[in-house]
C-alpha cells in the first residue's frame, strides 16, 4: 500500500510512470483490504476478551503484555479508521506509526503455524523476514 501510494506521489511530481500505472481501483482495493483486516482483528480480540474475561489482562497473578499489545494495536488501527480519518479537515492524529506494529501482531498470530510440520518453510521464511528487520532499522538509520 505505501509503494502503491509512494508511486502516485512520484508521478505527480514529474517521475515518469513506469509499466501498468495507474492501478484501476489501487485506492479502493486497499481502503476495503484495512477495513476488512482491522474488521478481523477486531472481532478476534472481542472475542478473546469474552472468552478469557478477567484472565485476559492478568492470568496466574501476571500481566498478560501480550493481550495488551494486541488490544492496544487493534484500539489504535480503529480510532485511525474509524474516528480521526472521518473528521472534518482531519484531527492532527497521525496513528500511522502503528503500521509496523501490526505486522509484528500478525507474525505473533502465525505463532500457531510452528507446530505444523507442513508450513516449515513458510516459517522459514518469517524467522528470515524477522531477523533482517534489525539491517533494516540500521539501513534508514544511515540513509537518513
Amino acid at each position: 500500500q505505501l509503494e502503491y501510494y509512494g508511486y502516485g506521489r512520484g508521478v505527480r511530481f514529474g517521475v515518469p510512470p513506469a509499466g501498468l500505472w495507474p492501478w484501476s481501483g489501487g485506492d479502493q482495493f486497499f481502503y476495503v483490504a484495512e477495513h476488512i483486516f482491522n474488521a478481523l482483528f477486531l472481532v478476534e480480540l472481542l472475542f478473546r476478551i469474552v472468552v478469557f474475561r478477567t484472565s485476559f489482562l492478568v492470568k496466574k497473578g501476571r500481566l498478560q503484555k501480550a493481550n495488551i499489545f494486541d488490544g492496544f494495536l487493534v484500539g489504535g488501527s480503529s480510532l485511525d479508521l474509524y474516528y480521526a480519518s472521518e473528521r472534518e479537515g482531519g484531527s492532527g492524529l497521525n496513528l500511522n506509526v502503528l503500521r509496523p506494529f501490526r505486522f509484528l501482531r500478525l507474525l505473533r498470530t502465525l505463532r500457531v503455524l510452528q507446530t505444523v510440520k507442513v508450513f516449515e518453510k513458510l516459517r522459514e521464511l518469517v524467522t528470515t523476514v524477522i531477523a533482517s528487520f534489525m539491517a533494516l532499522f540500521w539501513s534508514i538509520v544511515l540513509l537518513t
